[in-house]
């Protein structure tokens, strides 16, 4: 009995070990493809990398060589315009033409990994910070953004409450507030120059100033956390207090200000999706809304201003301040002409593009013209129409058919022009006809119109070569002016006279 129980047992094992083993050698065979693609997948992930750095160089030589042959047209353009060789019409328009050019070689170099920053380099290293994901990027940028939003807010609520404490004269709040506040600034700038040069790496524009301002703040603020407390209390803490509930202020309002304006720059195509909002420093773009915010942002640089001079005073005059005095001080000197240096920069910048017109259509005002001569003739036409309708409804009834209304474009010395069009009959018999009728009318009224508004530049041209001419002068030009102006309309007359007979003729036939 026991060798007959033992031999199921055993056979049930042996079939549960032959199952094991050939699951076994399915995983491990399944595991050795996976393996193999895997190792292929990043084979071609290294080749395709390998690829993607020549390109990177090839198309940053490319941008270089753009950029040179951009600097040398702006060079020769200024040139043309000294010698007088272009006009000023030819001259604003290359000049719009390759500022856009400028924009957009701008715009295609963000796509581009850049180098890290010497700050970001001196504390990790040479390491690169490039994010090839384009989402990530967008993500690091917005991140970057809501950090200066909470960071300001926070900062402007505990300087409010240091300033309640140093009225009120509580020491304890004082003392126990203080480490925080003293740390906010000086996280918070630190923080910003290495996420400026992480952006900056990925594309964004990040200018230098902007960079060295939060470096010097940084500074600025760290001389501030360990100045001794009991001689900052006597010597800056009032007015440091006040400063810093109005930077707070100032900096989030222009936050706000050029939130907007960067998304209106991404609409019209001069700025990428990577740039930043820059709202530390009063360099922004000269608009009706920031002429309001431009008084406080010029009164923050006069507060600073002042500051610095009362350190560097104070310093000076006061035997127990301390070095951090003098330091602070001049810190305070270099951030108010750094920030006065590039507002007045962009505020004239901006106004030379401002200064530039737009490039002028000769004949954008033809078109109004166009059809307002096809509708005096489409009126005309429809009135003959319907009294001959209304004679023969009569006799065979009415059988007109709506009309249909199609546009075109017509191309004037390669601008179009949108005209509105005629009505065409839809009848069976004379559809054709009435459709190359219209068609001759319509070209012929515009070529009249645009023979008279190129005379009309012509002689507006000629009159400003000349300049301003003597009293007979003018009378004797105005005179063959009229004579013109007389001999036209008589010929304009003449022609919708034949249209008109034209018309005429083709009925009868038709009839």
């Amino acid at each position: 009995m026991t060798t007959t129980e033992e031999n199921p047992k055993e056979q049930t094992t042996k079939q549960l070990i032959k199952e094991e083993k050939e699951s076994f050698l399915k995983d491990l065979s399944d595991f050795s493809t996976s393996f193999q693609a895997c190792q292929n997948k990043i084979q071609s992930y290294r080749q395709e990398m390998e690829g993607a750095n020549k390109i990177e160089k090839d198309s940053k030589k490319d941008l270089r060589s753009l950029s040179y042959e951009l600097k040398r047209l702006q060079y020769v353009l200024q040139k043309l315009k000294n010698s007088k060789a272009l006009s000023k019409e030819e001259y604003e328009n290359f000049k719009i033409d390759l500022t856009n050019n400028r924009s957009y070689i701008r715009v295609l170099g963000s796509e581009l990994p850049n180098k890290t920053n010497d700050f970001l380099s001196f504390f990790l290293g040479n390491v690169t910070f490039y994010i090839t994901d384009y989402t990530e990027r967008i993500k690091c940028k917005t991140d970057y953004e809501k950090f200066k939003k909470k960071m300001l807010m926070i900062f402007g609520i505990f300087s409010c409450l240091m300033l309640l404490g140093y009225k009120f004269k509580t020491i304890l709040i004082l003392r126990l507030i203080s480490i925080p506040y003293h740390l906010v600034p000086f996280y918070y700038y630190l923080s910003l120059t290495m996420r400026e040069s992480v952006l900056k790496s990925n594309g964004s524009n990040i200018t230098r100033w902007w960079t060295a301002h939060h470096f010097l703040a940084f500074f600025f603020s760290g001389f501030i956390l360990f100045w001794p407390f009991e001689s900052f209390l006597n010597i800056f803490a009032s007015k440091f207090y006040i400063f810093s509930i109005y930077v707070s202020f100032t900096q989030l309002s222009l936050h706000y200000f050029q939130v907007k304006w960067l998304y209106k720059l991404r609409a019209l195509g001069n700025a990428s999706i990577e740039d930043t909002v820059n709202c530390d420093t009063p360099v922004t773009h000269f608009t009706p809304r920031f002429r309001i915010q431009l008084p406080f942002t010029i009164a923050q640089n006069l507060f600073m201003l002042y500051l610095s001079f009362y350190l560097i005073k104070s310093f000076i005059l006061i035997k127990e301040s301390p070095n951090h005095c003098l330091i602070s001080g001049l810190l305070l000197f270099a951030l108010v002409i750094g920030n006065s240096i590039s507002c007045v920069k962009n505020i004239l910048n901006s106004l030379k593009t401002r200064s530039l017109k737009k490039p002028t259509n000769k004949i954008s005002n033809l078109s109004w013209l166009i059809a307002k001569k096809i509708q005096e003739l489409q009126k005309k036409s429809d009135d003959s129409d319907n009294s001959k309708r209304g004679s023969s409804s009569k006799q065979e009834g009415d059988n007109a058919n709506d009309n249909l209304k199609k546009k075109e474009n017509i191309n004037i010395e390669g601008k179009t022009t949108e005209v509105i069009e005629i009505d065409n009959n839809n009848k069976e018999m004379s559809g054709s006809n009435n459709n190359q009728q219209n068609n001759e009318n319509q070209e012929e009224v515009i070529d009249i119109v645009i023979e008279k508004e190129m005379e009309k530049e012509k002689e507006k041209e000629k009159e400003k070569e000349k300049g301003k001419g003597k009293g007979k002068e003018k009378e004797k030009e105005m005179e063959k002016e009229k004579d013109v102006e007389r001999a036209r309309e008589k010929e304009k007359v003449k022609e919708t006279e034949m249209v008109e007979k034209e018309k005429k003729t083709e009925e009868k036939k038709e009839k």
